[in-house]
């Protein structure tokens, strides 16, 4: 078999492996390596540190994610806001609310019974005491449409805010005291952590291409 000797990464002691090895456990100390290779020089490294740096990686993807996508529920949250606003009495825009609603139907019906009772007083004609019934009759239903859109708005609202409690933003792990990551998976595959030193042995190759 065709050997190379290789040093821990940990403990320093020189090991004996086959040169097409991608992984050792040091017969000294017994840390599980990684053996690196590019075109100098043959090393390994703590896969404990790669496991950390993968779920660190992972953590900072998931985090991305899901702040994209709190992101898009809120933008698409304000399109729908939008439609619900009306202009209020300062020109700015507000929200429905049922208590104004109701507010604006009292008004209109109490100015509508006023108005009956002065045309009546002072013996108008029969449409002017009319007035007030059609007043009385728009108050009432401006009162039920903005009491209903009121609703609607709240329900939309509550709804926005269910979608975002379902997500959230994890925090990125950080090894603990002992420089492991204290979340880490001990039955994370081999091949996740193959494909991370894939692309590790590219980046060390191309660092030593450009340093040549």
């Amino acid at each position: 078999m065709n050997l190379e000797t290789i040093a821990c990464i940990n403990c320093g002691a020189p090991l004996q492996v086959p040169r097409d090895a991608r992984f050792v456990t040091c017969t000294h100390c017994h840390t599980s390596l990684a053996v690196r290779r590019n075109d100098s020089a043959t090393y390994t490294e703590k896969l404990a540190q790669i496991d950390e740096r993968t779920g660190v990686m992972e953590s900072e993807l998931a985090q991305l994610h899901n702040e994209a996508e709190l992101a898009r529920i809120d933008r698409e949250w304000e399109q729908e806001r939008q439609t619900y606003l009306s202009r209020g009495n300062d020109g700015q825009m507000v929200e429905p609310s049922v208590v104004g609603s109701v507010i604006f139907g009292i008004i209109a019906v109490v100015f509508g019974m006023v108005w009956i009772g002065i045309a009546s007083s002072q013996g108008a004609p029969a449409m002017f005491p009319l007035l007030g019934v059609v007043f009385m009759v728009i108050g009432i239903a401006a009162a039920v449409f903005g009491a209903g859109k009121a609703s609607e708005f709240t329900a939309a609202r509550e709804r926005h805010e269910r979608l975002r409690s379902q997500i959230s933003v994890p925090q990125i792990r950080q090894p603990n005291s002992s420089g492991h990551d204290s979340t880490r998976d001990p039955d994370r595959p081999t091949a996740e952590i193959d494909a991370f030193l894939d692309r590790e042995q590219q980046r060390a190759n191309s660092e030593s291409a450009e340093a040549g």
